[in-house]
């Protein structure tokens, strides 16, 4: 079978649309990674800098004790 000059630059294009298509996916994949990591790096830094303690987080104090006694002591595997 003989390809025509038609099939050839049918090829050609379609060789040319699939390297486009790659390189689409490949910007895509970096982009959305670096977005992911800003948005992480932002997140805990915003974590950081929230001072207001009405947004702080209340814990019983019956769970600040047992903290206290597995950190001075040990539990859970851990020497204290």
């Amino acid at each position: 079978m003989q390809l025509t000059f038609c099939d050839v630059s049918l090829v050609q294009e379609l060789n040319f649309l699939f390297a486009v298509m790659c390189i689409n996916l490949v910007v895509q994949l970096i982009v959305n990674s670096m977005y992911e990591v800003i948005f992480r790096v932002f997140y805990l830094f915003s974590a950081l800098i929230n001072t207001d303690p009405a947004e702080a987080q209340q814990f019983p104090m019956e769970y600040l004790e047992k903290v206290k006694a597995v950190h001075s002591v040990g539990g859970y595997g851990s020497q204290g």
